[in-house]
């Protein structure tokens, strides 16, 4: 038999108690009561505590927005002034140390500037984050997406998950940083050759319409004027004659040797 026992066994087992603090069952209903009243009134405590804490919460988040709203303006005019270092002159004065007054500045900027232009008006009502939560969503270096989504209650409102969203939406920025870059690449490269290809079917287009053009064959001939060949023929015909003359000598002095031969 196990030695827990079933939870209708503990609560019907009778309770040894010492004989001294043995009551009467209306005392026990009596102090029973008073003691659930008494938990009743703690717990309606508790409740304002933690209503008024979060109205304190409300309140101070309220009251540091507008101390580096102050801070801001104060800042400004100190920089169209040009009266020294405004960290060690003007910040002084209001009673705050440097890090807790920059903190202000910035969560002011955050919720006045910054986030007006990406979320609507009543983004903030009824968000209650610690101020460590409102100081990590106002660095500089932590991405407005990761804002958005910690109002949006997409992301966790601790400093370690703002963190680590920061992180990861860096890496992934850093990615797409990494694919736009090969994209551009290919694009050009591809620009690149469509240019070359379209200049080949513009040099082939121009040769394939020289080709289809109707060539036309001149024959070359040789153009005498009448004058000269009239002057060839007669001189040809002379050289003809010429020709016929000598051969007539030719037999002439063929013969004579002949003869000369016979005699």
């Amino acid at each position: 038999m196990s030695s827990e026992l079933s939870l209708f066994e503990e609560f019907n087992t009778p309770v040894e108690v010492p004989t001294q603090a043995v009551l009467t069952r209306e005392a026990i209903i009596a102090e029973t009561k008073r003691l659930v009243e008494e938990d009743n009134e703690l717990e309606k405590e508790q409740e304002n505590i933690e209503r008024r804490h979060q109205e304190i919460l409300v309140r101070r988040f309220e009251i540091r927005v507008q101390i580096g709203t102050n801070l801001l303006i104060l800042q400004l005019g100190h920089a169209n002034e040009k009266n020294g270092d405004f960290t060690t002159s003007t910040i002084p004065e209001v009673g705050i140390s440097v890090n807790k007054a920059y903190d202000c500045m910035r969560v002011a900027k955050l919720v006045t500037q910054r986030l007006r232009n990406t979320l609507p008006e009543n983004a903030f009502s009824g968000k209650v984050f610690p101020w460590e939560v409102w100081r990590e969503l106002a660095r500089p270096s932590t991405d407005e997406t990761v804002v958005t989504q910690v109002i949006e209650g997409t992301v966790e409102s601790t400093p370690k998950a703002i963190k680590e969203a920061n992180q990861r939406v860096k890496e992934l920025k850093e990615q797409n940083k990494q694919l736009q870059t090969k994209f551009d690449f290919h694009q050009q490269y591809a620009q690149q050759q469509e240019e070359l290809l379209n200049a080949k079917i513009d040099e082939l287009e121009q040769e394939l319409t020289v080709l289809s053009q109707p060539q036309t064959i001149i024959e070359e001939k040789q153009v005498i004027p009448p004058e000269t060949l009239e002057h060839i023929q007669k001189l040809e015909a002379e050289k003809d004659k010429s020709s016929d003359h000598s051969a007539d000598v030719g037999k002439m002095i063929q013969d004579v040797k002949e003869g000369e031969n016979n005699e």
